[in-house]
């Protein structure tokens, strides 16, 4: 405050008024903690040089050098009210700069919070609200009936609001006052929106949402029009998202004591898990397991030499048994084949060779030609004549049955291939994405039947328990549940 040199004293007047102002206590403290919070302040670091011993009192003097540092703005009336308020009882030179942090403090946590597990912690975000604007009942139902179509517009449209008024408040021509900005940026960033109103809609969004003079709360206005912004705003009370969930829904909607197929929205629990691995044969026989491994190397590219030569340390096409075991299930890790103990003795006993030493070795070689007569013909550098064979991994689906299931899924199949003619949708990627997970069930061109689910979801096609049972039956071709 600066002298005024026209009126001699002056100075010294407004000083008496000032201090002989009467300041509330409760209203300061509120003050106090509404600006802490609002800047996310630790006054006790302030303190920490001032109280070398930790006892919790200091001066008056060093406690009003401690708030200035910190960019508390007190007046001298403030500080006296503060300093006796908060005084020691044994010196009234010194204060309890303690119990005052403590109280500021609350706005945070709660203390003693460790020491008592049923102890809450406050939300203070309610007391920083603005209160609303006094509109009158028709200009009431007006603002709501817009704030509807427009957080309808925001829903479909699936915008982003909040960030274009937020380019606004942080230009450097701008204010810089704290989740405002002027009427002319605000219907500017209306208009980069998309969002078309009328003069007058305009003028009532902007006498609903003021703050300060000439200037619009746009994050009210954000949390008005996007209840995702209202989620996770820190200009909202916590309250609002702290609520129950059952099983991850707001409202219970699967009833444990009622028989029912599925949850909505979701695939039955019986179709979360594949069946993997299949059962095993009981009396297996060499062609149709050379044949399933032949289709493994065939779906996967697999080069079964790859994996035995370096164990072929004398070149002469055998490796021991357990390098042969080894190698073998390395060569077809991942893959869903699950070989049982008889189909391994059955590989052992077909393809075992005595050596001189004694032992009884594999012959690797062997065992890979015939798995590699799936990708070549043997023999074609000496018969001219020979052709190359080539072989597909196509699947039939399965006919269903009785002949109601199968018209049926016939017709809801046709449905869906109207639906993507219509919309022109690449369909294969929202279930490649899966296949290709790290996750997968790594079997080719198949997914689980809770993945497929989600897929359909993905494309907008929300499907009954017994069409999503219809579709399992037609293409689960593997009979593994996938």
């Amino acid at each position: 405050m600066s002298a005024d040199l026209r009126f001699p004293g002056r100075y010294e007047m407004l000083g008496t008024l000032a201090s002989a102002q009467k300041i509330n206590i409760d209203q300061l403290m509120f003050r106090l903690k509404a600006d802490v919070f609002k800047s996310r302040l630790r006054l006790r670091e302030f303190f920490r040089d001032f109280d070398p011993l930790r006892t919790g009192i200091c001066t008056v003097a060093k406690f009003r050098t401690a708030v200035d540092e910190s960019g508390l703005k007190l007046t001298d009336p403030e500080f006296t009210t503060l300093s006796t308020h908060f005084a020691d009882p044994t010196d009234p030179k010194r204060m309890r700069y303690d119990d005052f942090l403590n109280q500021l403090d609350t706005v945070f946590n709660t203390a003693g919070m460790e020491a008592d597990p049923a102890s809450t912690v406050s939300d203070f975000t309610p007391h920083l609200a603005r209160p609303d604007a006094t509109l009158s009942i028709s200009e009431e139902a007006a603002c709501d009936e817009l704030l509807a179509k427009l957080q309808h517009i925001v829903k479909v449209r699936q915008l982003l609001i909040k960030p274009t008024f937020s380019d606004y408040s942080k230009n450097v021509n701008s204010t810089l006052l704290v989740d405002q900005i002027t009427k002319a940026q605000f219907r500017n960033g209306l208009s980069q929106l998309g969002l078309q109103l009328t003069a007058e809609e305009a003028n009532l969004l902007t006498t609903r949402f003021a703050s300060s003079p000439g200037y619009v709360d746009y994050v009210a206005f954000c949390c008005a029009v996007d209840p995702m912004e209202r989620t996770f705003s820190m200009r909202e009370p916590r309250s609002y998202v702290e609520q129950p969930l059952k099983s991850g829904f707001r409202s219970l909607v699967y009833h444990p004591d009622v028989h029912e197929p599925s949850q909505p929205g979701r695939a039955p629990v019986t179709n979360n898990n594949p069946k993997l691995p299949v059962d095993y044969p009981t009396n297996p026989q060499l062609e149709s397991l050379l044949t399933k491994l032949r289709q493994k190397a065939s779906q996967h590219r697999l080069r079964p030499t790859d994996f035995f030569i370096e164990f072929d340390k004398h070149c002469d096409g055998t490796v021991t048994q357990p390098q042969f075991i080894k190698r073998l299930s390395v060569a077809y890790d991942k893959m869903g084949l699950g070989l049982s103990e008889d189909e391994i003795g059955l590989l052992l006993e077909t393809y075992g060779k005595k050596m001189r030493h004694g032992a009884v070795h594999v012959e690797w070689r062997k065992f890979v030609g015939d798995i590699d007569k799936v990708f070549t013909t043997v023999n074609m550098e000496k018969d001219p004549y020979l052709a190359p064979t080539y072989s597909t991994n196509s699947q039939v689906p399965v006919t269903l049955t009785p002949h109601e299931r199968e018209a049926a899924v016939q017709g809801l199949i046709a449905d869906l291939r109207k639906r993507v003619e219509v919309r022109r949708v690449l369909v294969k990627p929202l279930f490649n994405d899966f296949g290709d997970w790290s996750h997968s069930t790594k079997i080719i061109d198949h997914i689980t039947r809770q993945q497929m689910c989600q897929a359909l979801s993905r494309f907008g096609i929300e499907l009954t328990a017994n069409e999503q049972q219809l579709l399992y039956d037609r293409y689960d071709t593997l009979g593994f549940g996938t």
